[in-house]
C-alpha cells in the first residue's frame, strides 16, 4: 500500500561544502597589506606565536620592513646605522632569537637579502662583531660572497677592520674561511681572489692531484685576464 503526501514540499538547502573544500577567496591588496603590517609589528616585538598565525594567514615574510635602525662598530665605537630593509632585517636589528629566524627562514625569508645599502645581515653581523650571529647565519647557508653595492663580499669587510677595534675579527674571518669549500682555502689564505664561477666549479670537479702554484691575482684586486687553456671538465687553479 502506497501513501500520497500532498503537503508542502519543503525546500531544499544547497549543501554546505566542508571548509577544507571551500573555495579559497583571494586576499585584495589592502587585506594582504593589513596581515604584512601585522607580521611586522610581530617581529618588531618578537612576538613568535602572533608572527606564525600571520604567515600561516599569507603574511610576506619577504616584505620591507620600512626604515631599519641599528649599531654598527665602527673605529672602535658604535655607529648609527639606518635604512630601509627587508623584514628579516628587522628580526636581526632587535636582537637574533634563532626560534625566529627559523620559522622566518622555513618559511622562506631570504637570508641574503640586502637593505638600501646593499648589506646582508651576514655583513652586518661582520660590521658589528657579532660574532654568535655570524655563525648563525653561516650555518644557516647564508652566501659568504654576496656583494654589497661597493662590490665588496664579507671577507673584503671583515679583514679591513682594525684588529684593536674589533674584538671579534679574527673569530669571524675563521667562521667565514670555515665556509669556503676545501679546495679553496689555502688559495683565500694566501689573499688570491675566489670568485662565484669558480666556488661553482669546486663543488662539481674535485681535482686529481695537487695544485702546483696558486692563483696569481690579488684578493680584492682586478686580475689580468688569462688566455684560456682547454676545457677538460676539470678546474684549473
Amino acid at each position: 500500500m502506497s501513501i500520497e503526501y500532498d503537503g508542502p514540499i519543503p525546500d531544499r538547502q544547497p549543501a554546505v561544502l566542508p571548509p577544507a573544500l571551500q573555495p579559497v577567496r583571494e586576499m585584495s591588496k589592502d587585506e594582504q597589506g593589513i596581515l604584512d603590517k601585522l607580521l611586522i609589528e610581530a617581529v618588531s616585538n618578537r612576538d613568535l606565536p602572533h608572527i606564525q598565525t600571520y604567515v600561516e594567514k599569507g603574511a610576506n615574510v619577504n616584505v620591507s620592513a620600512g626604515e631599519v635602525s641599528r649599531y654598527i662598530l665602527r673605529n672602535g665605537s658604535n655607529d648609527y646605522y639606518s635604512t630601509n630593509a627587508p623584514l628579516i632585517h628587522l628580526m636581526y636589528a632587535k636582537g637574533l632569537k634563532t626560534d625566529i629566524a627559523d620559522f622566518l627562514i622555513a618559511e622562506g625569508a631570504d637570508i641574503d637579502s640586502r637593505d638600501a645599502r646593499g648589506n646582508t645581515m651576514l655583513m652586518l653581523a661582520a660590521k658589528m662583531g657579532d660574532l654568535p650571529a655570524a655563525k648563525y647565519f653561516v650555518s644557516k647557508g647564508a652566501d659568504v660572497f654576496a656583494k654589497n653595492y661597493n662590490g665588496e663580499i664579507v671577507l673584503d669587510v671583515v679583514r679591513t677592520l682594525g684588529a684593536g677595534n674589533h674584538q671579534n675579527r679574527q673569530q669571524i674571518i675563521d667562521v667565514l674561511v670555515g665556509a669556503l669549500p676545501d679546495m679553496l682555502r689555502d688559495d683565500m689564505a694566501q689573499g688570491n681572489a675566489v670568485t662565484p664561477q669558480v666556488i661553482a666549479a669546486a663543488n662539481e670537479n674535485k681535482p686529481e692531484k695537487p695544485r702546483v702554484a696558486p692563483r696569481t691575482a690579488s684578493f680584492g684586486k682586478s686580475a689580468q685576464s688569462a688566455p684560456p687553456k682547454p676545457h677538460n671538465n676539470k678546474l684549473n687553479l
